[in-house]
């Protein structure tokens, strides 16, 4: 799968998926302190999943109905410290939903991954 990992997305968490295959662009080094419209629309014209902590963006897209490609929110903050289980878990999560993750909103927690469709 395409991602664009929102700033807030650790790079360990971005390595990890490239390690299994996926493009990932990390907005930080593309359009590095863009507003979150900005960070959706380029995810949205380059065919990306977002990925993000950043809840806000369930705001834009459910409410607000602005364009996406499909938005991840990883709940990075409820995982035990450090970010190997966030990312083990989050890389095994997305293995499992795959293509459902397109035009959906995806929040991946500890025990539980939910979807709403887009």
């Amino acid at each position: 799968m395409r991602f664009l990992a929102d700033e807030c997305i650790p790079r360990q968490i971005a390595e990890r998926l490239r390690g299994e295959g996926h493009d990932v662009v990390r907005a930080a080094d593309v359009c590095q302190g863009a507003e979150d419209p900005k960070v959706l629309a380029l995810a949205f014209a380059e065919q990306r999943l977002l990925l993000t902590e950043d809840r806000d963006f369930g705001e834009l897209t459910v409410r607000l109905k602005l364009k996406t490609w499909g938005v991840v929110i990883v709940a990075i903050g409820e995982f035990p410290p450090g970010l190997d289980a966030a990312a083990e878990h989050c890389v095994s999560v997305l293995r499992r939903l795959g293509e459902s993750c397109v035009g959906a909103l995806t929040v991946i927690e500890p025990r539980r991954a939910r979807q709403r469709p887009l």
